[in-house]
């Protein structure tokens, strides 16, 4: 949770900018701010709208307003995509996750998928030989769904975390 203090979320509308009208590509979030971050994958500033394509934060932190409502801080390095309004593919890195009243988010991350019921949580994806995703709930409950299983999702609550790994 130390992450947020970094930043402030606003929740005002996204402003436009080149990369919208330059792009076919959809975009489906705006960078609000950043600290000492590189990107592998692009040279976005503040107000940048971000494709829907796979990013790559190779350094430093990203705050990101999803069209969707919610707010993201990520750290790098981290690859990650923004599909839709709603929905971020973690592959790799940290993210905070803080969901406003009106918003909706599914973060897809290695080996399972939380949906936001309104809260904050935290999410470390590595890869290597060994995957591994650690997930945090800060505030308020999320649901966790286990990919690749049948199983029913469970509720996690503040307080509460897992873990998955693969390989």
């Amino acid at each position: 949770a130390s992450i947020a203090a970094f930043f402030y979320f606003s929740r005002e509308a996204p402003e436009e900018n080149s990369l919208r009208g330059a792009s076919t590509v959809p975009a489906f979030a705006t960078l609000l701010n950043s600290s000492e971050a590189s990107w592998e994958s692009g040279n976005f500033r503040m107000a940048s709208r971000l494709p829907a394509s796979v990013l790559r934060l190779t350094g430093g932190f990203a705050a990101i307003r999803m069209d969707g409502g919610a707010s993201l801080v990520l750290q790098g390095p981290a690859v990650f995509g923004i599909s839709d309004e709603h929905t971020l593919d973690l592959r790799e890195g940290k993210v905070l996750v803080r969901l406003w009243e009106d918003g909706d988010i599914k973060v897809h991350a290695p080996g399972v998928t939380l949906r936001d019921l309104g809260t904050e949580f935290g999410i470390l994806a590595t890869t290597g030989q060994q995957t591994e995703t650690r997930f945090d709930v800060f505030e308020g409950t999320v649901e966790v769904f286990s990919r690749g299983k049948k199983v029913q999702p469970i509720t996690m609550k503040a307080g509460e975390g897992g873990h998955t790994v693969q390989g």
